[in-house]
């Protein structure tokens, strides 16, 4: 009897470590980018639109289960942004008539984030021209567990998600208000735009640097279309205490 209680806690204790160094597993990711470029043409062989595209593709040598999850979101992205080109083509043949000088432009880049082995995080921006005096810049975060290879959001990383949101709409609107070179284009609601920064209507979006986690808002958000894409840091020292022990230990 005493000798399968030792062989049982053994074996437990053989399953607790195994499972320990599996969440604390590094794995290395390599980015290799789909890049091409594309034009279209009406009938006259004229072109109507520009498609530059560059999407992340991730080899994890060590998490295969991972890699595909990450491919496959990404390769998810690539294809709806394909079948809105092909809808943008038609438009382009006839409503771009009027700016045939400059044929359309449809431009998607990726930046790569952090990539410490657990956490691996991008962001994807998107340039639209159709015509006039100015495009249009618009950008997505996306940020993966290397452990599952899943999406995760920032409920999934916190402890109290809320806690933490009022620490982070808080810290922004600091940063808004020390920038001296913002303050005469900001719009009068801008407060009440960062206050909704992480509810449902995707005011902004995030991502995550070594740094620490950045807060993007898009053009026309919170100040004049000129101003471009606005990105605010949240220092990763200042979020630790918010994390949950298990990503509080994987960004260290």
């Amino acid at each position: 009897m005493r000798k399968k209680l030792i062989y049982w806690i053994l074996g437990v204790g053989i399953i607790l470590c195994l499972a320990g160094c599996n969440s604390n597993r590094d794995y290395s990711v390599t980015i290799v980018p789909i890049e091409n470029k594309e034009f279209f043409k009406d009938e006259k062989e004229e072109a109507v639109l520009i498609w530059n595209y560059q999407y992340p593709q991730v080899a994890i040598e060590k998490n295969k289960v991972a890699e595909v999850a990450i491919n496959l979101v990404c390769n998810e992205l690539h294809g709806k942004e394909q079948s809105m080109i092909e809808k943008y083509v038609e438009e382009a043949k006839t409503e771009g008539q009027v700016s045939r000088f400059a044929p359309w432009e449809y431009t998607t880049t990726f930046e790569q984030g952090c990539n410490n082995g657990h956490i691996l995080s991008f962001l994807l921006s998107h340039y639209q021209f159709k015509g006039g005096a100015n495009g249009i810049e618009t950008v997505e975060g996306y940020t993966f567990d290397l452990e599952e290879g899943k999406q995760i959001t920032l409920s999934d990383i916190m402890k109290n998600n809320l806690v933490f949101e009022q620490y982070a709409t808080s810290e922004i609107k600091n940063q808004i208000s020390m920038d001296t070179n913002i303050q005469d284009v900001l719009f009068e609601d801008w407060e009440d735009t960062v206050d909704r920064t992480f509810a449902a209507d995707e005011v902004a979006t995030w991502y995550i640097q070594e740094d620490g986690i950045h807060v993007i808002y898009n053009e026309i958000t919170i100040a004049a279309h000129f101003m471009g894409t606005l990105e605010y840091i949240l220092p990763m020292e200042d979020c630790y205490q918010y994390m949950n022990s298990y990503y509080n230990e994987n960004f260290r």
